[in-house]
C-alpha cells in the first residue's frame, strides 16, 4: 500500500485514452446523467462495473481523480494478500521449506514495478485483478475440499457458499471485462469435477 500510496502522490497524472474514458463515465453516472458517453449518447461500449465504482467514489468525493487512484490502490493492495492466500492454499500442508513461498507470491505482486504503475491508472486492470485472483482462490479451494475425507453437512454448506461467490465474483469479472467468461466458466468447471464425479 505505502509503495503505490507513494507512487500516487508523487506521480502527476491525468487519465487519458480508455482510462479518460471511464473517468468521463463515471462523472456523468456519478451526476446522474446516465451511462453515455461525451455526447450525451448512451453508450455500451465499455462493461459498466469499473465506472459504476468510480461513480460512488466521485459521489463521495467529487470528481477526484486522486480519490479514484486511491480505489485502485486499495484494490491492489487486497490482490497481494489474495495470492498470498491462494498460495497457501495451493500448497496446503507444506514441508516448512515451502512456507515462505505464499509470502514470496504476495510479495513479488506488492513491489512489481508495473503492478505499481497501474494501480497510479484509473483502468480496469487493477479492479478486474482483483476479482479475478479472488474467483481463482474460490476455484482452488473449492478443488481441494473435494480431496478425500466423507462429507459433513457444514463442510457442503461451505462448499455451496463459496460457489455461490464464485458466480458473484465470476458475475463481477463478467461486468469489468467480458472477456473473462470462458476462463470463469473453466474454472467453475475444474472446481465442481469433485461434486460431478460423486
Amino acid at each position: 500500500f505505502g509503495l503505490r500510496a507513494a507512487f500516487v502522490m508523487l506521480v502527476p497524472y491525468s487519465p487519458w485514452s480508455d482510462a479518460a474514458d471511464y473517468d468521463g463515465l463515471g462523472w456523468k453516472l456519478a451526476l446522474g446523467l446516465g451511462y453515455t458517453n461525451s455526447g450525451g449518447e448512451p453508450t455500451a461500449i465499455f462493461p459498466p462495473l469499473y465506472p459504476l465504482a468510480l461513480a460512488g467514489i466521485y459521489s463521495l468525493f467529487g470528481h477526484s481523480v486522486l480519490a479514484a487512484r486511491f480505489l485502485n490502490i486499495v484494490l491492489d493492495s487486497i490482490t497481494a494478500l489474495i495470492l498470498y492466500f491462494t498460495a497457501r492454499e495451493l500448497l496446503g500442508d507444506c514441508p516448512p521449506s515451502n512456507r515462505a513461498f505464499p509470502f514470496t507470491c504476495g510479495l513479488l505482486y506488492a513491489i512489481n514495478p508495473i503492478t505499481i504503475y497501474m494501480s497510479g491508472v484509473t483502468m480496469t486492470e487493477v479492479f478486474f485483478s482483483t476479482v479475478l485472483v479472488t474467483l481463482f482462490l474460490l476455484a482452488v479451494r473449492n478443488s481441494r475440499r473435494h480431496l478425500g475425507g466423507s462429507y459433513v453437512v457444514s463442510r457442503v454448506r461451505k462448499q455451496i457458499m463459496t460457489f455461490g461467490l464464485s458466480g458473484v465474483f465470476g458475475g463481477l469479472a463478467a461486468l469489468t471485462k467480458a472477456n473473462v467468461v470462458p476462463v470463469w466458466a473453466f474454472l467453475v468447471y475444474r472446481s465442481t469435477f469433485g461434486w460431478r464425479t460423486r
